[in-house]
């Protein structure tokens, strides 16, 4: 099974007090008791708190995604955005992977 961490955005008033880092912890914890084998996270590269709230639950950066997602500018205008990918193996899923890399 996998798990894809998906948004989280927090209200304005309250970012800095570390809410969304508790949160994606809870629910890393849950992922894990639900015997999930991997989890996939997606952080847009501007958003270095969020790439950092992943990186400190042990997923490691695999890709730059170029242009992956539509973001809204504002004034009826949208923009392509960057995304870096996240991944992080549970339950010694690591062993079910080869540690070489295979281009195909």
């Amino acid at each position: 099974m996998s798990v894809e961490f998906s948004l989280t955005v927090t209200n304005p008033d309250y970012r800095g007090q570390g809410l969304c880092g508790k949160f994606t912890q809870r629910v890393d914890r849950w992922v894990e008791e639900a015997s999930a084998e991997l989890g996939v996270a997606y952080c847009q590269t501007f958003n270095e708190a969020s790439q950092k709230v992943f990186a400190n639950l042990g997923f490691e950066k695999q890709a730059l995604l170029r242009g992956f997602i539509l973001a809204n500018a504002g004034n009826g205008r949208y923009s392509r955005d960057n995304v870096a990918m996240y991944i992080k193996l549970y339950n010694n899923a690591g062993r079910l992977c080869p540690s070489e890399i295979q281009l195909l």
